[in-house]
């Protein structure tokens, strides 16, 4: 994640994104898990 425009509800991510040219990419929180 690069920046966050809330004002505009826009992520700004850098480098490299999979998937093609134009397409939505879905954005959601990760599940941390313990240190074994």
């Amino acid at each position: 994640m690069h920046k966050v425009d809330a004002e505009n509800g826009v992520l700004l991510i850098k480098g490299a994104v999979p998937g093609r040219t134009g397409g939505l990419v879905m954005v959601r929180s990760a599940i941390k898990r313990g240190e074994k």
